[in-house]
């Protein structure tokens, strides 16, 4: 099996759940000797020319918000994508798109009978990702636009689809499309960690993500406080890029609650050697995230056997046991009651641990990521042949 794995991402540059698992599902095929390739409009064989306009275009939203510039970014690098994919549309059994535009481009540049899947990394539709990160407004041209190259996508019944949670099922098949004969589930996986512990100091839970809104970081701040009222010594440690807006905020928060400079740490982004430290010596690993798709933090935190918890947030249900998941009516004080045992009673913290370590090695290990994903691709191969 020789499979193009494509993104119009740079996995270079951005961090998030996407391009890790990019990264990791590459290293999978590594590791069984599965021919693979990944292709972007950042990758060496792109277009210089389609790089540099996408760039400037970039910049052009960045200086004005126009959203249209935004759109044409994104379609440029789709161009890109497309003459790579093209040039190489007879040395690949499948190819492996992960964002929509770069499943548009491979449906375009691909053979007819080609295998074309799509990884659904969806936390909200395509066209509201968008608007939620800011890059287009939501009654401008451009969101109409990706709505319809969207659906169009979507449509082909030549696109395979593997959705990384059933929520991101269900936003699919809320359009209306029917993907049932023509799709699999398929949940990240990550690979066991066994990093001793080279920290002694004070204790903190641990939040990895991008700073902003949607991430809800501002709520920990009031869970920390609830906690320090219950008398626990412990520390916020937040890991990732930031919104400043929100940094604003939760730094605002902090001198309204009266809490001291080092109760939250604010590193922003780290490598991935100072990342796998900081889960290793955490307590605890608190999601305060609204929405995801996924939510590939929770699954890291679990292999390096820490307590994890989480807000309902679409797809959290489907990773972590009941007990361990917060509504949105639930209060900081509430929050902070029920995770406190975990805090101090080690017997309360091993139990939780172990529940949520036979969910790791039963649905999240990186051999049953690997093993859904192959056994998805030759399905859809031998569909593929049968039909021609």
């Amino acid at each position: 099996m020789r499979i193009l794995e494509v993104s119009i991402l740079n996995v270079k540059v951005d961090n998030n759940g996407v391009t890790n698992s990019i990264s990791t599902v590459m290293k999978g095929f590594s590791d069984r000797h599965i021919r693979s390739e990944f292709i972007s409009p950042y990758h060496a064989g792109a277009n210089r020319l389609l790089v540099d306009v996408h760039r400037r275009l970039s910049r052009l939203h960045r200086i004005t918000t126009v959203s249209m510039f935004t759109f044409l970014s994104v379609m440029i690098k789709t161009a890109n994508l497309f003459l790579q994919i093209f040039s190489k549309r007879n040395k690949f059994d499948l190819i492996h798109a992960h964002d929509i535009f770069s499943a548009f481009a491979a449906l375009l540049a691909a053979p007819k009978r080609s295998t074309v899947v799509l990884t659904v990394h969806f936390y909200d539709l395509p066209w509201n990702e968008f608007i939620n990160d800011g890059f287009i407004r939501s009654k401008s041209l451009s969101r109409f636009l990706i709505e319809a190259l969207s659906k169009i996508t979507l449509k082909n019944k030549r696109l395979k689809l593997i959705f990384i949670s059933n929520y991101a099922r269900e936003l699919v098949n809320g359009l209306g499309i029917e993907i049932d004969s023509r799709s699999a589930t398929v949940y990240h996986g990550v690979r066991s960690t066994d990093i001793p512990k080279d920290y002694e100091g004070r204790p903190y839970i641990l939040n990895i993500g991008r700073i902003d809104d949607r991430k809800n970081q501002l709520l920990l701040v009031d869970v920390l406080f609830e906690l320090k009222k219950l008398g626990l010594d412990i520390a916020l440690v937040l890991v990732g890029r930031s919104d400043p807006r929100v940094l604003d905020r939760i730094r605002q928060r902090r001198l309204e609650l009266r809490l001291q400079d080092d109760d939250i740490r604010i590193l922003g982004q780290r490598s991935p050697e100072e990342v796998k430290r900081l889960y290793r010596n955490a307590s605890l690993y608190f999601s305060s995230s609204r929405r995801e798709s996924f939510g590939l933090a929770l699954i890291e935190a679990m292999s390096f056997g820490l307590p994890v918890f989480a807000m309902e947030n679409g797809s959290s249900s489907e990773v972590l046991p009941a007990e361990s998941i917060f509504s949105i009516e639930d209060s900081p004080a509430l929050i902070a009651e029920k995770i406190a045992p975990c805090l101090r009673d080690e017997t309360v913290r091993t139990r939780l641990c172990q529940i949520q370590d036979e969910s790791f090695r039963e649905k999240f290990s990186i051999d049953v990521m690997m093993n859904g994903y192959l056994e998805y691709f030759e399905k859809s191969l031998t569909t593929e042949t049968a039909v021609a």
